[in-house]
């Protein structure tokens, strides 16, 4: 699996279309800071550029607020839930004519310490 291709909102994925996106994960966790976590100092915080230097090793990889966060494989559940997802939007878009799908690893940098890889990115 290539990391090579990359969104981060403010340049458009298709030539002459901007694009918003929405992030759709699986995994439940809330992207941000959360209210008991404490900021972790500069000298630690991992940026983007750290992130295209992670190894291609199957698992998911994502900065959260500076923060590695590390995920195995996704399991046999999981993919079913993606693909079905994936089919009711599919049928959505070809109805109405609007919006793109894409599938991990997809890396989107939503801030320079803040980089994740959803599993369907929805580009309207």
């Amino acid at each position: 699996m290539e990391r090579n291709v990359h969104f981060d909102g403010s340049q458009p994925v298709v030539p002459g279309r901007r694009a918003n996106a929405v992030l759709l994960t699986l995994s439940g966790r809330l992207i941000g800071k959360s209210m008991n976590s404490m900021a972790l100092p500069a000298a630690y915080r991992l940026t983007y550029a750290d992130w295209l230097r992670f190894p291609d090793d199957g698992r998911l990889y994502e900065i959260i607020d500076g923060e590695l966060h590390v995920a195995p494989p996704p399991s046999v559940r999981h993919q079913r839930i993606s693909r079905n997802l994936d089919i009711i939007l599919a049928a959505h878009f070809s109805q109405s004519s609007r919006g793109e799908i894409f599938f991990a690893p997809t890396g989107v940098r939503l801030a320079d310490d803040h980089v994740v890889e959803p599993d369907l990115l929805v580009l309207l």
